[in-house]
């Protein structure tokens, strides 16, 4: 028997080839009538760092044959209530994964999915409120396009700074904007202002889009020429009396983190316009070159939660009229020569690379 406590570690999203994240886990191999000492030691240690589950301080104890020292316990009970509370909303973060009947996994292995596991956390269920202003709503969405005007603004590349949650949140106010003001206001934000100037990220190495939405709450944002864009951590030196423009508001999708679901992401985009996405960026993803993305699950590895890694503006939605599949329509940050001329179209309704579980929108002021 093998038993892992295992979790992840990110500085949030940003450039997925870059951005610092990580695996860590404890594991060793228990033969039958082994007592586990070895697991304890393990155990006991990733659950006093504090980052094991309440379950994983349980489970680590007990494999130990009940020689988990009295710290340990404390540590893991400790560190059960941060799991708990990660976990609100049905999106837990962290968790124990014990697998049996050896030669299933092996200790240098312990990332590929090849044991069974629980399937992923699922999208907030519909209620019957939602259910039916949904059906109200158009069978395709494009903010691109409505009746022959566009209301996002062009497609920039964030080179290889991971920055991607500053476009994606720039996007969503720059189309909004131009939305609350029919286009009679149209500014190109500066997501070096975010790189450069906000604590509530962490520069090139990412940040999240809910906290953007915070900062533009709370001091603003100026426009491209104000602070114009290098793709590095550099020192912030925003120009003097540069207009600002606030949020009024910022919220998750459904209320809460984990609240999401694919018929709330419809209506917030149809209603208040496009918002940010974040979605896990696998390898067969950088060879996009059109049509309607999803993960093939060849070169899967072990992944039971839902992790993202990159922060992307959603623009519409629609299905293929010939197969009927159905798609969202995405714009991303990696220039116009890639994808659809910057954009790409990835699978609807299932959730697919997480793209479903922590959208993100805000509410921007209009100049008077």
């Amino acid at each position: 028997m093998i038993v892992a406590i295992i979790y992840w570690s990110t500085t949030g999203v940003g450039n997925p080839r870059l951005a610092s994240r990580k695996w860590l886990f404890a594991a060793s191999r228990v033969a039958p009538g082994q007592k586990g000492s070895e697991v304890s030691g393990r155990a006991s240690r990733a659950g006093a760092s504090g980052r094991a589950s309440e379950r994983g301080g349980e489970q680590a104890a007990a494999a130990a044959g009940g020689r988990a020292n009295k710290r340990a316990r404390q540590a893991g009970e400790r560190s059960g209530g941060e799991g708990e509370r990660m976990g609100a909303g049905g999106r837990a973060q962290r968790s124990i994964i014990s697998c049996l009947s050896p030669p299933c996994w092996d200790c240098d292995l312990i990332l590929q999915n090849v044991c069974h596991i629980s399937s992923r956390p699922k999208p907030a269920p519909l209620t019957a409120e939602v259910t039916k202003a949904a059906s109200s709503l158009p069978t395709s969405w494009d903010w691109r396009n409505v009746n022959g005007v566009n209301y996002v603004s062009p497609v920039r590349n964030q080179e290889s700074c991971g920055s991607c949650y500053a476009f994606a949140s720039m996007g969503m106010m720059e189309a909004r904007i131009r939305v609350l003001s029919n286009n009679t206001q149209t500014p190109i934000l500066s997501p070096q202002q975010i790189v450069s100037c906000t604590e509530y990220a962490q520069g090139c190495n990412g940040g999240f889009p809910y906290l953007i939405g915070k900062y533009a709450q709370d001091f603003g944002l100026a426009e491209e020429a104000c602070l114009p864009y290098t793709g590095t951590d550099s020192p912030c030196s925003l120009k003097k009396n540069c207009y600002h423009y606030y949020s009024s508001d910022y919220h998750y999708v459904g209320g809460f983190y984990g609240g999401c679901n694919e018929a709330l992401m419809k209506l917030e985009l149809v209603k208040n316009g496009p918002l940010v996405v974040s979605f896990e960026v696998l390898p067969d993803f950088t060879a996009y070159k059109g049509g309607i993305y999803h993960h093939t699950g060849l070169m899967d590895p072990f992944n039971p939660f839902e992790l993202t890694n990159h922060a992307v503006l959603l623009v519409g939605y629609g299905s293929d009229p010939r197969t009927g599949e159905p798609f969202w329509i995405v714009k991303n940050s990696w220039g116009e020569a890639w994808g659809e001329d910057g954009y790409f179209r990835i699978r609807r309704g299932t959730d697919e690379c997480a793209i479903e579980s922590i959208a993100v929108a805000a509410s921007p002021i209009t100049k008077v």
